[in-house]
């Protein structure tokens, strides 16, 4: 633990994360960075949906706005610089708003970066080359139309560009989780692009940081076998990392939760398939050999990462339209709740097919038998609960259809039996369903781009 010290903070680990515990990151961590991963796999394409019904949607985070007017002050004041993919389908447009923003609060001369190069969808629009897709081998071409969002998980480059330029705050579109916090250490410290073992580690501490509250005991709590001290009130984690290469994470002392082995161990494996061969745009982890010892309260030391030469071809993210998609429960209470709840599960499907109905996807659960588990060996069948859900689950590309299953399960069921069921009427509501794929493409077709906008 020595030479120069960063600090650098995990403010959030999806869209509608917790804000407080961010702003007590900034006030209270003595912080040189917060970053946030806000970009999940499907948040892309929602928002490439929303904008082909409303032209005028910005097309970044739907809570850029929200979080960052409580968010963007305290950072300022407090010389904390802010690197978030918030930017999701739109970064410039993101860039610009905080720019507005940083003005009203007072502050002029922000200089705030948009990082983008992400889109590709363009590009698999016109390219000649086919792409088949890893998941049920589709060739990309085949979706025509159907084929809203083409994102390419792309390197930090341009977020140590921006960083270079002076940029207190920088926004991405599809970058890779951990590519959010890894950039500003690469530019801290001066990691030469090819410098494996540096890069990675930069990874992997934004890895562990990445989901914010899963670090600190948010997904680690399981009672009453493993507890965490006042959850109510969950501190977000931080590490500290020292030029020497080795890293501590720790929290905001008297926040809520722990920063343990335990917890740093199972985050470590967070969405990890092969431990020796993380993959990211950046570098290839090898975490085989990590150790993490607990060093005092809340504060665990991470060595032993190593890094691989970056992949050569980089994961791409596609929103296809595949028809529309709902769902309505029907609760029946008291004695004999499963019985009743089997049998209308059986009438249901009986009169979806008497009706004609043949949606592309049909499921009918019982919430607290099967919803969970399904048919799976060693579920007990004989269970006698006090109260069952029956969930129908459909999706088709006749959004008509999916409505009129809807209305026979949510609404008609009333008063055709069986007894003594609640009804949601007309609180259901039918979905557009963007399906997720991934294919692999070149990395030398990627190029980012940085644009600087002064508030």
């Amino acid at each position: 633990m020595e030479g120069k010290r960063i600090r650098i903070g995990g403010g959030g680990g999806f869209a509608d994360d917790r804000i407080d515990a961010a702003l007590e990151l900034i006030e209270k961590g003595q912080l040189d960075y917060l970053s946030f991963d806000a970009l999940s796999e499907n948040e892309l394409s929602q928002v490439a949906m929303k904008k082909l019904s409303e032209p005028d949607h910005p097309g970044y985070d739907r809570m850029l706005e929200y979080r960052m007017k409580q968010i963007l002050p305290a950072a300022l004041k407090n010389h904390v610089k802010i690197i978030s993919n918030m930017g999701s389908t739109n970064p410039v447009a993101a860039a610009r708003y905080l720019a507005e923003l940083s003005s009203s609060l007072g502050y002029t001369g922000i200089k705030i970066a948009a990082v983008t190069g992400d889109n590709v969808l363009p590009y698999l629009k016109e390219c000649k080359e086919e792409y088949i897709t890893v998941e049920q081998q589709r060739e990309v071409k085949s979706f025509g139309e159907d084929l809203i969002a083409a994102n390419c998980y792309v390197p930090s480059y341009g977020i140590y560009e921006a960083l270079e330029a002076g940029a207190q705050i920088i926004c991405t579109g599809r970058i890779g989780d951990s590519a959010v916090f890894m950039g500003a250490l690469r530019y801290e410290f001066g990691w030469a692009l090819d410098d494996w073992d540096h890069l990675a580690l930069g990874i992997m501490v934004g890895h562990e940081l990445e989901c914010a509250g899963q670090l600190t005991g948010g997904y680690y709590s399981d009672p009453p076998y493993k507890d965490i001290p006042n959850p109510f009130k969950l501190g977000f984690p931080l590490a500290e990392v020292y030029a020497d290469g080795d890293v501590i994470f720790t929290k905001v002392e008297g926040s809520g939760g722990m920063v343990t082995e335990d917890t740093c161990k199972e985050q470590s494996l967070y969405e990890v398939h092969d431990p020796a061969n993380y993959i990211h745009a950046d570098a290839v982890v090898d975490l085989s050999h990590v150790t993490f010892e607990q060093l005092g309260k809340d504060r665990v030391l991470m060595r032993g990462i190593k890094g691989k030469p970056a992949p050569e071809k980089l994961k791409v993210a596609l929103g296809v339209k595949e028809g529309y998609f709902s769902t309505a429960t029907v609760w029946f209470a008291g004695p004999g709740a499963r019985s009743r709840a089997e049998w209308a599960r059986q009438m249901l499907y009986a009169r979806f097919d008497h009706l004609g109905f043949h949606p592309d996807a049909l499921q009918i659960f019982l919430m607290g038998i099967d919803g969970v588990y399904g048919n799976a060996p060693g579920v007990p069948k004989d269970l006698e609960p006090w109260e069952v859900g029956v969930r129908v689950a459909c999706r088709s590309h006749d959004k008509e259809e999916v409505e009129d299953i809807m209305r026979e399960t949510a609404c008609r069921m009333s008063t055709n039996g069986p007894a003594a069921g609640t009804c949601e009427h007309a609180t259901w509501f039918v979905r557009d369903v963007v399906a997720y794929y991934h294919i692999l493409i070149p990395r030398q077709i990627i190029q980012t781009y940085m644009e600087m906008i002064i508030s």
